[in-house]
This record gives C-alpha cells, sequence and structure tokens, in this order.
C-alpha cells in the first residue's frame, strides 16, 4: 500500500515527507520540558509580583506612624506640629487609595475584608483626630491598634505571594530582614518617636513611662542587631548587594545609635524633660527615615534579583525553544537544498528547449517578408538558455544542460547576423531620403529669395517659408542695426494680435541676444508657459520646442531667427537649417547693402546743403563774438573788484563769529559757576533749615518752626529762579534737543486736566480742556516741550485769573499763504488782560506787564520768553490777544505731522532720546539709563531720575535696577515690567480722564494698569489680575466711600498687604503725613511733574514688590529677616561725604545721623582715598564735584581702579545744571547722581535705594 502512494509523489514531495518525520520526534520531548519550566517561573514571578504591594503596605504603615507622632504632640498641645499633621494626614490617605488599588489587583477575598476592616478604621480615626475628639494617649493607642492590624495584613500579603518560602540565601534573608524585621523595628522607633515627644511636650515622664521608653529602646536594639545579621548573610551570598547596601546600613546603625541614645539620655535617665519635643521629633523621624531608606534600597535590590532570576529561566526556556527551531530549520533547509540540487537541474534544462522551439515559424514568416521589401517587420533574437555552466553538475543532467547550452547559443548568432543585416539596409534607405529634402528645401529656399526686394518682404516671404518647412507654428525674424548694436524684429509668423511691438535686443541680451553673441544655434526644449503663444481661430497654445538661429556672413552677424513647434526638432530639420542660414544672410546683406547705399546718396545730398548755410552763419558770428569779447573784458574788471570788496567783509565777519564764540563760552562758563556757587550754600540752607522745620527733637517752638519753614521756602523760590535762568541760557543757546514721538492730544489734555484741576478749583475757576474733531487722533510732536510750553500758558493764566474761566482748546489751523495748516493750542482766561503797549514786553526775559514796585502779582518774568523760544525751535509760532480786564488769549501754533506705526514710533523714540541737564526733572530716563550703561559697565544703573523727579520718598524696600528684572525708570538694560514680571497696577479713581492719563503714563514706562471706580470693581480686577501696587487719589470719595476707608476694603479683598502710593493735590502737614506712612509706601503731592512723579513711585513699589516676593522665597530656607526699622532706617551704616565745603559736610551729616548713621568726612578725593582705606565697611560714598587737589571725577575713577571698590555705591553731588554735567558723573564711574542743593527726601530716598538693595 505504501509503495503505490510514495510513487505518485514527486521528488520534492517525498523530501519534504521525511523532515516533517523528523521535526516530530524532537518536539515531543521539548514540549514536556517547556511545560515545567512555565510552572517553575510562574512561581518566581508571583514572588517577584509580591514585592509592590508588600512595600506600598509598608508605605502606608511609615505614614500613620508618623501622623501618629505628629498627632499626638499636636494634642499634647504644640502648636507647631498641627499644620504638618493635617498635611500628613492627606499624604496617608492617597497612600491608602493607592494601597486599595494593590489589594484590588490580588484578587484574594480575605486579603480584601481584612483591608476593608482596616480603611474603615483609619476612616474614623482620621475623622477623629480632624476634629479634635481624641486625647493625645487615646490618638496614640488607636495609631498603634491600627499599626499593628496593618502589620498582620503585611505578613498575609506576604504569604500570598509565597516570599517566606524562597529558596534562594541572599533573597530569602533580603525578605526577612526588610519585609518582616525593618518594619517592626520602624514600628518600635515610631513608639519611642510618639510616646517620648508626647512626654516632652507636656514636660514630665513617671517612671512606667520611662520603663516603657527603656524597654522599647532595647527591643529596637535587638531589632538592629538582628537586621544586621540577616544582611550580612544576604551581603555574603550575593556581593553585588555590598556596593549597594553596605554604606546605608551604616548610616541606619549609626542614626539608630544616636536615637537610642538620645531616647536613653533625654527621657529615661534626667529628673527633668527639658529637651525640646521638635528636635526629638526630627531626630526620632530622622532615624526613621534614614532606616527607610535602606530598607527601600534594599527591597529594589531584592526586585532586581527577582526580576534577574525569572529573566534567567525565561531565557533558558528561550534557548531551548531556539534551539529546537534551529534545528528544525536546519533540517528543512538540509532537505530543500537536496530537492533543489536534484530536481533544479532538470527544470533548467526543460525550459531552455521550449525557449529553443518557441518562435520558429515567426521567424520563417518575418524573413520572407524581408525578402520581398518590407524592411519594417520585427525579428526577435531567441535569448540564450539562463543556465550558468560553473554551477552545472558533473553527472547525466549536468551533460544534459551543457547540450541544450550549445544549442542555444547558435540560433542566438544566426538571429543577431540576421538583424544586423536589416539595420543596416533601413539606415541606407534613410538617409536617401534625407538627402533629397534637404536639397528640395534649399532649391525652394533660394527661388524665394531671387529678385530686388525689399528687406521686409524678404525677410516675410523667407520667415514664412522656413516656418512651413520645419513645421513651426509661430515665429520672428530680427535683422542687426548697426547703428544701435541691436536686433529688431521685422518680420512675424503666427504670432497673436496682441504681442505687441517688442523692443530692440542688445547682443547677449535674451536667450535670443545670448545665441546671436556665441555664434552657435540654440534650442529650447520644455518650453515654459508664458514664454511664447501660438494662436489661432479655435486657440491657442505654448510650443514645446524653440529654435534660436544666428544668421551670420563670414564675421558679420545679419540677423537671427526664432521659431516654435508644437514638437520638438529632429535632427534633420535643424541640419537643413544650418544648410540653409549661411544662404539667408548673404541674400539679406545684399539686400541690406543695397537700401544703404541708397540712404548714404539721400545723406550725401542733404549734408551739402547744411554745409553751405553753415558757412553763412558762422561768418555773421564771428562779427557778434568780437563785440561780446570786448563787453566781456570789461565785466571782469568790475567783477575783480566786488570779489575784493566780499574777502574784505567776509573776514570782518569770521572775526565777529569767533568773538560771539567766545562770548558765549564765558556766558557757560559764568552760568556753570554761578549755579555751582549758588546752589551750594543753598544746600546747606535747604537741609538744615528742612531739620528745624520738621523738629524731631521737639525743642522749637511753633513759631520758630514757622521761621525755619519760611527759610526752607524761600530757598525753594531761589533754587527755581536759578533754574528758570539756566533753562533761558539752554534755550537762547540752543542746546535744547527735540524729542519727536508719536502721541495722543487726548492724553496731553488728560495729563494737563490732572495736573492744573485741583488747583483751579482752589481758586473758584472753571477749567475747560477741549479737543476739535479735525485734531489726528495721534500725532507727532515733541510732547515734552510742547507740554513745557502748555504748563507755562496755563499756570500764568489760572495765576493772572481771580474768577471766571481758563480754557484750553487744540483745533487744527487751516493753511495760508506759504504755510500748511498747523496744530493751534490756545489758552484762554477772564483774566486781568495785558495792555496793547505791553503785549510784546512780556516776550522779553525778566519782563512783566506790571514790573513796578507795587505788583500785586509774582515771579521773574522768564516763562513767557522761554516760551516764545520753545516755540521757534519747536518750528511753530507763539502770539498773544489780549483786552485789559477782559482776558488773554495764547496761541501755540505748531507744524501738524501726523503720526507713524507704533512700532517705528517708539523705536524712534529711543534712537533720538538725548541726555539733558541733572537739574532737569523731565529729562527723558531712556537718556539716563544709556549714559550709566556705557559710563561704567561694572556699576548698576542710576536710580537718581526716579528720585529727584519723586513728590515724596522712593518706596523703602526699593533695590538697584541690577538686582530685580523689574525695569526701574533709568535701569540700563533692564527688561520691560510686563516680561520679566507680570503684575499689574490698580488704579483707584473715579474720574475717567485722570485714570486715562495715568494708565496711560505707566503703559510708556512698560507698566500695565487697570482702572476701577469702586470696591466691586476693584475685587473683579484682583480676582482675575495679579496686582502689585494700589495707586488712589486722597481727595476722592469713589461709591460714596471715603479714600482711606476703601484702601482697606480692597486690602482685605486682595488677602495680603498690597504696596501703596497715595497722591493728592491738599498741603499735608507732618502729623498727617507720618498718620498716612500707616497706609501707603509713600505719598505724592501734586503739582508740576507731578505726574512724572507719581509713575516713578508706582515702579519703585512693582520694583520692591518684586524684590519682596524673592525675598519671601529664599527665607523659607534660611528663615526671615527681619526689616529695618523705619525711624532710623541707616542705622549703623558707615558713609562717607566728600565734600570741601563744610558747611554742606555739617549739614549732611546732621541729617545721615538724625538716621542712624556714622558719617566719616572727607575735604577733597586724596583723602577720600585714605579714609576708604582705613574705613572698609563704608557702605555708600557721597561725592562733591568741584574740589581742591583732586576732584569729584578723578576721585571717583580713582576708586573705581580698585577691584574691590567696583560695586561700592558712588553718587555724586554736583551744583552744576549745565548739559552734559550728568553725564561726566556717569563716565566717571558713579552710580547715581543728585543735583544741589539736595532735597533730603529725594536724598533720603536715593541712599535707600542703595543701601538696602
Amino acid at each position: 500500500m505504501l509503495t503505490p502512494f510514495l510513487g505518485r509523489l514527486m521528488l520534492r514531495q517525498k523530501f519534504l515527507l521525511l523532515a516533517l518525520l523528523g521535526c516530530v520526534t524532537v518536539a515531543i520531548p521539548t514540549a514536556l520540558f517547556l511545560n515545567e519550566a512555565s510552572k517553575t517561573i510562574a512561581i518566581a514571578q508571583q514572588e517577584a509580583d509580591g514585592i509592590a504591594p508588600a512595600r506600598a503596605l509598608l508605605t502606608v504603615v511609615r505614614l500613620v506612624q508618623q501622623h501618629r507622632g505628629l498627632a499626638s504632640m499636636a494634642l499634647a498641645g504644640d502648636a507647631p506640629s498641627r499644620a504638618p499633621a493635617m498635611a500628613k494626614l492627606r499624604e496617608t490617605d492617597q497612600a491608602f487609595a493607592q494601597m486599595e488599588r494593590h489589594i484590588q489587583h490580588l484578587d484574594d477575598r480575605e486579603l480584601s475584608a481584612a483591608w476593608f476592616r482596616v480603611l474603615e478604621q483609619w476612616s474614623a480615626l482620621s475623622a477623629q483626630d480632624a476634629q479634635g475628639a481624641l486625647t493625645a494617649a487615646d490618638s496614640y493607642a488607636r495609631h498603634s491598634a491600627l499599626i499593628e492590624q496593618l502589620f498582620r495584613l503585611h505578613e498575609n500579603v506576604i504569604d500570598h505571594a509565597g516570599l517566606r518560602l524562597d529558596p534562594e540565601p541572599d533573597s530569602y534573608f533580603l525578605i526577612d530582614a526588610l519585609l518582616v524585621r525593618a518594619p517592626v523595628l520602624r514600628e518600635t522607633l515610631g513608639q519611642l518617636r510618639g510616646a517620648g515627644g508626647a512626654m516632652l511636650v507636656r514636660g514630665a515622664a513617671d517612671m512606667n513611662d520611662r520603663i516603657v521608653i527603656a524597654s522599647r529602646a532595647d527591643r529596637a536594639d535587638d531589632y538592629y542587631h538582628t537586621i544586621d545579621d540577616a544582611l550580612a548573610i544576604a551581603l555574603t551570598h550575593n556581593g553585588a548587594l555590598r556596593t549597594r547596601l553596605a554604606d546605608l546600613m551604616r548610616a541606619s546603625r549609626a542614626k539608630g545609635e544616636q536615637a537610642l541614645r538620645l531616647a536613653r539620655e533625654q527621657i529615661v535617665q534626667p529628673l527633668r524633660l527639658d529637651y525640646g519635643a521638635v528636635a526629638y521629633y526630627r531626630q526620632l523621624s530622622d532615624t526613621i527615615d534614614t532606616q527607610h531608606r535602606l530598607a527601600e534600597a534594599g527591597l529594589d535590590a531584592l526586585q532586581q534579583v527577582l526580576a534577574a532570576r525569572v529573566a534567567s529561566q525565561y531565557q533558558t526556556e528561550a534557548v531551548l525553544v531556539s534551539a529546537v527551531l534551529l534545528l528544525c530549520v536546519l533540517a528543512v533547509a538540509l532537505g530543500h537544498v537536496i530537492i533543489r540540487s536534484v530536481t533544479r537541474p532538470l527544470g533548467q534544462a526543460l525550459d531552455a528547449a521550449r525557449v529553443l522551439t518557441a518562435g520558429a515559424s515567426d521567424k520563417i514568416e518575418a524573413a520572407g517578408a524581408i525578402a520581398r521589401g518590407d524592411l519594417e517587420r520585427r525579428l526577435t533574437v531567441t535569448p540564450l538558455p539562463a543556465i550558468v555552466l560553473a554551477a552545472v553538475a558533473h553527472d547525466e543532467v549536468g551533460e544534459l544542460q551543457r547540450a541544450v547550452m550549445r544549442m542555444g547559443q547558435v540560433q542566438s548568432t544566426l538571429d543577431q547576423a540576421f538583424l544586423t543585416m536589416l539595420d543596416a539596409l533601413r539606415a541606407s534607405r534613410f538617409q536617401g531620403e534625407q538627402r533629397d529634402w534637404m536639397m528640395l528645401g534649399q532649391n525652394e529656399l533660394n527661388l524665394r529669395m531671387r529678385g530686388e526686394l525689399e528687406t521686409a518682404v524678404l525677410a516675410d516671404r523667407v520667415l514664412s517659408y522656413l516656418c512651413q518647412r520645419i513645421g513651426a507654428g509661430a515665429g520672428a525674424f530680427y535683422l542687426y542695426d548697426e547703428a544701435s548694436a541691436r536686433l529688431c524684429r521685422v518680420a512675424g509668423y503666427g504670432l497673436p494680435a496682441d504681442d505687441g511691438e517688442p523692443a530692440p535686443l542688445a547682443l547677449g541680451e535674451g536667450v535670443l541676444g545670448q545665441a546671436v553673441l556665441e555664434r552657435r544655434t540654440m534650442v529650447l526644449d520644455q518650453v515654459p508657459p508664458g514664454y511664447l503663444t501660438i494662436a489661432s481661430a479655435l486657440g491657442r497654445a505654448a510650443p514645446a520646442s524653440v529654435v534660436l538661429l544666428p544668421l551670420l556672413h563670414g564675421a558679420n552677424v545679419v540677423g537671427a531667427l526664432e521659431a516654435g513647434a508644437f514638437r520638438s526638432y529632429s535632427e534633420a530639420e535643424l541640419a537643413w537649417l544650418e544648410l540653409v542660414r549661411e544662404s539667408v544672410a548673404i541674400g539679406f546683406d545684399v539686400s541690406l547693402s543695397r537700401q544703404r547705399t541708397r540712404t548714404l546718396l539721400a545723406e550725401t545730398e542733404r549734408q551739402a546743403e547744411e554745409l553751405r548755410m553753415q558757412q553763412e552763419e558762422l561768418q555773421q558770428s564771428n562779427e557778434e563774438l568780437e563785440e561780446r569779447a570786448e563787453l566781456l573784458e570789461r565785466q571782469r574788471e568790475q567783477i575783480r573788484a566786488k570779489n575784493a570788496e566780499v574777502e574784505q567783509a567776509s573776514r570782518e565777519i569770521w572775526d565777529k563769529a569767533e568773538e560771539l564764540q567766545r562770548i558765549s563760552a564765558y556766558k557757560s562758563e559764568f552760568l556753570a559757576n554761578m549755579s555751582h556757587e549758588l546752589r551750594t550754600p543753598l544746600n546747606s540752607m535747604l537741609i538744615l533749615s528742612g531739620l528745624l522745620r520738621d523738629n524731631r527733637p521737639g525743642n522749637l517752638t511753633p513759631e520758630q518752626t514757622e521761621y525755619a519753614s519760611t527759610i526752607h521756602a524761600a530757598g525753594k523760590d531761589l533754587l527755581n529762579l536759578i533754574n528758570d535762568i539756566l533753562d533761558l541760557a539752554k534755550v537762547e543757546a540752543g542746546q535744547v534737543d527735540c524729542h519727536y514721538e508719536d502721541g495722543a492730544p487726548a492724553e496731553l489734555l488728560a495729563s494737563l486736566d490732572g495736573l492744573f484741576r485741583s488747583t483751579a478749583e482752589q481758586k473758584g475757576l472753571r477749567l475747560s480742556m477741549a479737543l476739535d474733531p479735525a485734531v489726528p487722533p495721534r500725532l507727532r510732536l515733541d510732547w515734552r516741550h510742547t507740554a513745557q510750553v502748555l504748563r507755562n500758558l496755563l499756570g500764568n493764566a489760572i495765576k493772572f485769573t481771580a474768577h471766571g474761566e481758563v480754557a484750553l482748546r487744540l483745533s487744527v489751523a487751516p493753511a495760508q499763504e506759504g504755510r500748511p495748516p498747523m496744530l493751534a493750542c490756545t489758552v484762554s482766561d477772564t483774566g486781568i488782560g495785558v495792555a496793547e503797549d505791553q503785549q510784546q514786553l512780556i516776550f522779553e526775559a525778566f519782563r512783566q506787564a506790571d514790573g513796578g514796585i507795587s505788583r500785586h502779582y509774582g515771579g521773574t518774568g522768564l516763562g513767557l520768553s522761554i516760551s516764545l523760544q520753545l516755540a521757534a525751535r519747536l518750528g511753530g509760532s507763539l502770539s498773544l490777544h489780549s483786552v485789559l480786564g477782559q482776558g488773554s488769549t495764547f496761541t501755540l501754533l505748531l507744524p501738524l505731522q501726523a503720526a507713524h506705526d507704533a512700532a517705528d514710533g517708539s523705536a524712534s523714540a529711543m534712537e533720538h532720546a538725548t541726555p539733558v541737564a541733572a537739574g532737569d526733572a523731565a529729562a527723558p530716563v531712556t537718556a539716563r539709563a544709556g549714559a550709566g550703561a556705557n559710563a561704567n559697565a561694572n556699576a548698576s544703573a542710576p536710580l537718581s531720575n526716579v528720585a529727584n523727579a519723586a513728590g515724596g520718598p522712593a518706596a523703602s524696600s526699593a533695590a538697584p535696577a541690577a538686582a530685580a528684572p523689574l525695569a526701574l525708570p533709568g535701569a540700563a538694560g533692564a527688561a520691560q515690567p510686563d516680561r520679566a514680571a507680570p503684575w499689574h497696577v490698580l488704579v483707584l479713581e473715579d474720574r475717567p480722564a485722570a485714570a486715562s492719563s495715568l494708565c496711560s503714563q505707566l503703559a510708556m514706562r512698560g507698566i500695565a494698569a487697570m482702572g476701577a471706580r469702586g470696591a466691586a470693581e476693584a475685587q473683579a480686577v484682583l480676582a482675575r489680575q495679579r496686582v502689585g501696587c494700589l495707586v488712589l487719589d486722597l481727595d476722592l470719595e469713589l461709591a460714596g466711600m471715603p479714600a482711606l476707608e476703601l484702601l482697606e476694603q480692597v486690602q482685605r479683598q486682595a488677602g495680603q498687604p498690597l504696596p501703596v502710593v497715595l497722591h493728592s493735590a491738599r498741603e499735608l502737614n507732618p502729623e498727617l503725613q507720618r498718620g498716612l506712612r500707616q497706609h501707603a509706601d509713600s505719598i505724592v503731592l501734586r503739582g508740576e511733574r507731578s505726574a512724572d512723579r507719581l509713575a516713578d513711585e508706582v515702579a519703585l513699589c512693582l520694583h520692591a514688590a518684586v524684590h519682596r516676593q524673592a525675598a519671601a522665597v529664599a527665607s523659607a530656607n534660611r528663615g526671615a529677616v527681619a526689616a529695618l526699622p523705619d525711624e532710623a532706617p541707616f542705622e549703623g551704616r558707615k558713609m562717607l561725604i566728600v565734600d570741601d565745603d563744610m558747611r554742606n559736610v555739617f549739614s549732611l551729616t546732621s541729617l545721615l545721623a538724625d538716621k542712624g548713621a556714622v558719617v566719616v568726612e572727607a575735604e577733597n578725593g586724596k583723602e577720600a582715598l585714605r579714609q576708604l582705606e582705613q574705613h572698609p565697611d563704608v557702605c555708600v560714598v557721597l561725592m562733591d564735584i568741584m574740589m581742591p587737589e583732586m576732584d569729584g571725577y578723578e576721585a571717583m575713577k580713582a576708586i573705581r581702579a580698585q577691584p574691590r571698590y567696583r560695586a561700592l555705591p558712588l553718587i555724586a553731588m554736583t551744583a552744576k545744571a549745565m548739559q552734559g554735567d550728568s553725564e561726566k558723573c556717569l563716565a566717571a564711574g558713579a552710580s547715581d547722581y543728585i543735583a544741589k542743593p539736595l532735597d533730603t527726601v529725594k536724598l533720603l530716598s536715593l541712599l535707600r535705594v542703595w543701601t538696602q538693595g
């Protein structure tokens, strides 16, 4: 039966059946072994999976132990332990939730039931603990009972995973030490921590308590020894564990000995328990944490050991399976090779025979057709049999393959010879046809070029024939114009009607010009869309190929041909074009020569006629030239005399200019020296009178303090007079720089309204601001000087108006003859008016309409003179129309220029910012910052522009700009507030115009501000924004609520104290100011430039807030830092005063000593260097500039040259107020500067910034 079956099978199938029987024989014992290996792996995997729930349960035990200690201490009366106890309670709840997931994963009913009993007990205990319903002892006992249940559950989890049955010594002893004994040790330590901490909180312990502590300490000591022994055995069997656990074992043992010794010495032995409970709790917690870290590291190592064991077993199983599979694969592969070695040669021989006999009838039919002249019939070559002779075996099958291979080679050679003969016949016939076509085309073209034809007609005929001959759909013919050296189109073929007249092409211009320049034919394939269009009545399309053919006659360029077709040109067509192009060039060269001959003949006749007429004109011109030569000679003598007179006048003008320059230099030097000489005694007078006015010792009578206030006010008036004189001098000298920026006229009106509103209301005047709709919403002006002029005009109007109205209106003055439209700023009042004969007088310096000794109104008379010159400097004018007794109207006309883009405007403002004098409080802050940054790269950016412009003291917590990311005014290179600190300013104001003006001022400094009109709006802002500062007007009642009451309500809503800046139009006495200091960080009184001072104070407050936030984060690790008291902000600070005027030294020493500072004095720069050597603890230096021996500039450079003083704050005190003095100070190394006479409030603010940063 088996033999017939095997006889029906192919040879390949027989071999495969044999290989299958061998694989079955090997697979049966392999399957039995793999079954046993899988059982072993399952046991090891169960043991490894049991580590995670056991560790999670131990984490729950540890957290319950920690909570037991904290709760016991809190219930025993330790208040600091309450917050940690609540935090630990939440952490323990999370651990219980995580453990519950492990219990669910184990899928064991008994474990789940035991777990839910523990969970219910914990829930009840935590609820009572949180409500304070338990005593310390009850809480401790219930925690301990819960921990015992957790330990029993822990043992059940270990047994469920079979961890105690581990057969390997290293893992067995690790499990015994870390999962069985270590938890009991930590529980014993936890009992020591909780019970001992409670005793230390009570401060007493009886004998039973001491015995309990001693017994637990001894028990813990025993567990330490047992655990160390077990771990030692495990480390002996597994050396890799020693590097991971040895250090932790020693640390755990050392911590344990310290903790047990602490318990015995501080609780068991002493009579009084005066050791700190918190310290004891931390010591025991540290010991438990160290033991926990050892357990965690050991359990990690245990998991790795078990995982490695499981992986090893998996690897053994995989190796066995791989070996069996490899054996099967090798058996199958060997059978396959044997089968192919027999069947493949036979198949190759059979296939070769089939190939040789295939297609025999087709070859016989094709040979007959070729013999009849049909050369287009196709004949296929018989391929060689696909037999590799090198791989043919040397047996009977191999001999058969070699015979078939030889037959195939003979057949292939015969087929190839027949194909070669057929190709030769085809090529010969094609070449004959091409020669006939080219000769016929050349002859037809020559016939078309015969005769004397016009160039344009000839071009049309030639182009038409060429395009038809080569199958082009469109073409153009160009002739070379030697006069212009350009190719001009003279004929077209198939071009669209809208193609237009093209421009002539120069040689090398475009592809056609380049082809002519290189004197070679070009063919462009794949022409892009839009290059050329071939149109017909049905449509239009782009050609596929374009030929560019230069026409040359010898070395001369005659023209060029460009033709496009829908197909690619054949080689025959291109060869024909090369053949006929010379004859075409010759024909056109002859035609052009005839045309040039006719043209030259006509030109010669025309020139002869012109030559005759020119000869007559030349004769007449010679007579006229002789007469003009005599006239020119007389004029030359007159010009020579005038030149001598002009040269003499120029020398006189130059001499006068040099004299004026010397006078101007003398004037500037005189003003600078006058400023120094007047400001130096004023400095002492203002400081000392200020100290007497404040009457801090309280030893002066009210009348005496009133005298001091009068002296101080008189000094201030004198200072204002000096500043006005210097301003006038700068304007006259042309030292006023204009800074044009984009801005809104509405913001200017709002700022001026906020500045003068309260003053006008105090005098009972109506103040109105109007903006004409025709004025653009944004203009480009020098806003600073424009505001200065308008402030002076408004101040004068309010000053000279007793009742009625003062109005400011911005409108557009229409264009007039020679003048474009202008911006008209009109200030009108109903005051006393100016007589007509005095209207020019008031614009002169130091002159007033009422200049007599009995005048009613005070003033220097400089304001209108400065305003008039500033108006001219701004490119405008200032005019007056007034009727005596009825009022006056001043009109300021300025160029009307629309604003640029916001980005361009701001960039321009930054680029054109120019430094001004140190005494000018309205100077741009960008200029001062830039000067400071360039002057000294190691010094902090100057902050004096904040202190100099502020109306009150700067924030006491302000720091140098380099110490915080917030951009203070004048801080060079600091980031903008909205990018560095995401804080906002909350403006409490019920007047929309005033609020909008202040917010705009702050926005210009990069500070985000938001307005609120009451407590409800303020609360909404606080809820959605991070507010870093509050700004409040003391004079207003928002929503019917006094300002201070509203401030307290907003502070309560904020939930934390916020920096506050108050501003008011009222004069506040010292007692009221001291009361307001309890609510505010700074107070600004409204007046001239108060808006700038208010914005500076807000920037300082935000900067202080950033500093307080950074300090709060740092203090979490190093403790709270006590703030300096307000009454002595410089207590113990040593300051060096360098000044040669003892009056200034005395006044400054009195001022600073009253604030608690230690003052060191020096008369010049050299003595200052000696004092710094003797007093290295100096924290700030106040440096005068003009001093003998070594001035302030040299002294600051010498100090900065020493590396240890590069960070020392240097504050320059200059009595000069000319332009460039402040920049010189910063370039010499000053950290900041302040102008004399010194404002004590500003000086103290500046010192706070540099000494407390």
